[in-house]
């Protein structure tokens, strides 16, 4: 009879390998190409050859675009970490200046996503968000990656102006059409006329 702890331990791992084909289905590769881009024009400088994660999973290149975008908005990094506990801190610096910057934190991404590569796709799409964010950034020129995000347009209507609009007829009430008529409701075409001659 099988152990149940290893039929347990098999379907978390099943379910694990689900997750991450589902995860590595999200990554679009002109988003990447993009932020690669971008990243490079920003910093003026190439990133190098090799996998999108491969090339930012230090956190260097991260840090680096935030202070060109926000200058000293990380104020000490690592530049050149071999440790991979100095890795990951670059990357949670690069987050929380994400953040304090204006990036939404459901654009944000885990540490975990990029060191381990297991949500490129949150990484790609936090650097869009962070490209929309840095166009609100006081001194900051470009170049730009994304579209600017709009503010919001909120509107406060008095008690009068709500009590109005309450009384105020639909748009389906009216009728689409310039008012609810019932003409041409009914189809006289076919009428019975007795003593009606062919």
């Amino acid at each position: 009879m099988a152990d149940a702890g290893n039929y347990d331990e098999g379907r978390d791992r099943m379910r694990e390998t689900d997750l991450q084909l589902k995860r590595d289905a999200r990554i679009d590769a002109t988003l990447e190409a993009d932020a690669r881009v971008w990243m490079e024009a920003v910093l003026g400088t190439t990133l190098g050859e090799g996998a999108f994660n491969d090339v930012l999973k230090d956190g260097t290149f991260l840090c680096r675009l935030i202070n060109k975008i926000k200058p000293g908005a990380i104020k000490k990094f690592c530049a050149h970490p071999n440790m991979p506990f100095k890795q990951m801190e670059n990357i949670s610096f690069y987050c929380a200046a994400c953040k304090e910057i204006g990036v939404p934190d459901h654009d944000l991404f885990r540490t975990v996503d990029l060191f381990e590569a297991k949500d490129m796709a949150q990484v790609a799409i936090n650097l869009l968000a962070l490209g929309r964010a840095s166009q609100k950034v006081a001194g900051f020129e470009g170049p730009h990656f994304g579209v600017l995000e709009l503010e919001a347009n909120r509107r406060d209507f008095t008690e009068e102006q709500l009590r109005r609009g309450k009384a105020e007829q639909t748009l389906m009430g009216k009728g689409s059409h310039g008012g609810a008529t019932q003409s041409g409701m009914f189809d006289h075409s076919r009428d019975i006329i007795k003593c009606a001659a062919p």
